[in-house]
């Protein structure tokens, strides 16, 4: 069964009763999930879940290295629809019941650490990482998803505006943001200048015109990725894993995009030459 907590835990996860060794009974906020209505039913293992939050907690890396090797595997091991991954509630029960590890490891000297438990997605410690990887990854291609956590800047936006849902612009910026395109690596006033720039044209120039993606929605659900149970040795090999077979995005649309955003980034650090207007693509 898969359940979620309600949101109303958060009052009961205070600084005291997180830092204990052990949690006292949250059953009362508890409620189980019906998954009969999703495009298929998870299987949520949770055995696996517990290895891998104490495995990154102990693997002695600096906390944002942390993010980068687990986003990946998170995304791997826990093989759930997007819509069940929208529930809040979820990560909670995920994070509260089997996350505390990593959590504490990585959040436990924060002040209001109750968000990484029982925050909104972008917040909660353990949502943030697998939408990381989930919207980064170009079908079984993870490669760009360390890079979209591994600094501040990037993980907050990348992923908390509004063209963030469409999977190329989500992997320009990145690849922007960390100099993936053999450009330099912005700062993270750098980072924020050009996210603003970026929110504010697309209310003209939606990103889906500047980088069209032709792969969108053409590639059916990879149902047999989604029902395999990994082991625990396939989860933290040191190669990244291979995620599912769909949700691709075009290098095309990628492309045209991070070309964009590279020289908009250009332009808030004061060139002079001519910014190349983006080409737009046919209605």
């Amino acid at each position: 069964m898969i359940y979620r907590y309600r949101t109303s835990v958060a009052d009961a996860l205070t600084e005291d009763v997180l830092a204990a060794p052990v949690l006292p009974d949250l059953s009362g906020y508890r409620e189980e999930i019906q998954t009969d209505d999703l495009q298929f039913r998870p299987d949520v293992h949770v055995d696996l879940l517990k290895r891998l939050f104490v495995h990154a907690a102990d693997l002695g890396l600096d906390p944002f290295e942390t993010d980068a090797w687990l986003a990946p595997r998170l995304h791997f091991a826990l093989r759930i629809p997007r819509r069940l991954a929208s529930d809040p509630g979820f990560w909670s029960w995920v994070a509260v019941e089997y996350g505390r590890p990593y959590v504490q490891r990585r959040w436990g000297d924060k002040q209001n650490v109750q968000w990484r438990y029982a925050g909104p997605l972008t917040r909660s410690a353990i949502s943030r990482l697998w939408w990381a990887a989930e919207l980064t990854r170009n079908g079984p291609d993870y490669s760009v998803a360390p890079h979209s956590v591994r600094r501040a800047g990037t993980a907050q936006y990348a992923f908390e505006l509004k063209y963030s849902w469409y999977r190329p612009a989500v992997i320009a910026f990145v690849i922007v943001a960390e100099g993936l395109d053999d450009g330099p690596q912005l700062s993270f006033e750098e980072t924020k200048r050009l996210s603003t720039r970026i929110n504010a044209l697309t209310v003209l120039k939606p990103v889906e015109a500047v980088g069209f993606d032709a792969l969108s929605g053409e590639d059916a659900w990879d149902f047999d990725w989604y029902q395999h149970r990994p082991s625990f040795d396939e989860v933290i090999k040191d190669e990244l894993p291979r995620g599912p077979n769909d949700g691709r995005a075009s290098a095309e649309a990628i492309d045209d995009l991070a070309a964009w955003f590279r020289a908009l980034a250009r332009l808030e650090a004061g060139a002079e030459d001519p910014i190349p207007t983006p080409r737009l693509q046919p209605a």
